[in-house]
């Protein structure tokens, strides 16, 4: 069977959400790698804010331009070409994201106080482990929610770019809280339906494959988490302008 009809049975009813236990295997490891991929960007992040040569480099438009094109790069290969590359080659691709993500974010130490980044990366860790539990324990099918989701993103992400001209911080803040709303329904949504994939039997019979799609899993669960950590870095920084 071709990866691609697994990732499409995430979404077929035939594929029922099993317990924990039946699918834990394919679970554990996409924790796993969120985990490796989260201790990346954090450490690149903390190494680059702390030597002033590469914030230097960090702050340069090419560097922007090229992080932007590197990222971009990657999401797709991981997403249209995650069947036909290795899970070594997903692996490593899923690195070198969190690392350019590291460099990305390193500015955040500039931009905000020790405090208020760990009070944001903790407010991210409950919230996404709320949201984690609630995919796990609900009754509700939250497939049904994947098109309103896809449009409220595609939403939030053009009205981002018509703020980038307008330079609005009230409308920045609407839209950290509509973007926080989103990632987090994304997180139960996208965790609902690893679940789903990992009782699919070639995926619990073939190790190459759980572990692609392991990686893959990670990486989606990772963006989620890295857009929640940054829209509470935006709404609290926000709300700290304000007091």
């Amino acid at each position: 069977m071709a990866l691609s009809d697994i990732l499409n049975s995430r979404k077929d009813q035939t594929v029922r959400v099993g317990s924990y236990e039946q699918s834990q295997s394919l679970l554990k490891w996409t924790y796993v790698w969120m985990f490796f991929g989260l201790v990346v960007t954090s450490v690149v992040a903390f190494v680059t804010s702390t030597n002033e040569g590469l914030m230097q480099a960090r702050l340069t438009p090419a560097f922007g331009i090229t992080a932007f094109v590197a990222q971009i790069g990657i999401a797709l290969a991981m997403g249209f070409l995650i069947q036909r590359i290795s899970a070594s080659v997903a692996a490593l691709l899923y690195m070198v994201y969190a690392g350019v993500t590291g460099l990305s974010l390193s500015i955040v130490f500039l931009a905000f106080n020790i405090g208020t980044i760990t009070l944001a990366f903790g407010s991210a860790a409950t919230l996404f482990a709320v949201m984690s539990v609630f995919a796990f324990t609900t009754k509700t099918d939250l497939s049904r929610f994947g098109n309103i989701l896809m449009i409220g993103l595609i939403a939030v992400i053009i009205v981002s770019i018509i703020n980038i001209f307008l330079g609005s911080s009230l409308l920045g803040f609407l839209i950290s809280i509509v973007g926080l709303v989103i990632f987090l329904a994304l997180t139960a949504y996208d965790t609902q339906n690893i679940q789903r994939m990992a009782m699919h039997p070639e995926i619990q019979s073939n190790a190459e494959l759980a572990t692609k799609m392991g990686i893959f899993s990670a990486f989606q669960l990772y963006l989620n988490f890295i857009m929640i950590f940054v829209y509470l870095l935006q709404i609290f920084g926000f709300m700290g302008s304000n007091d």
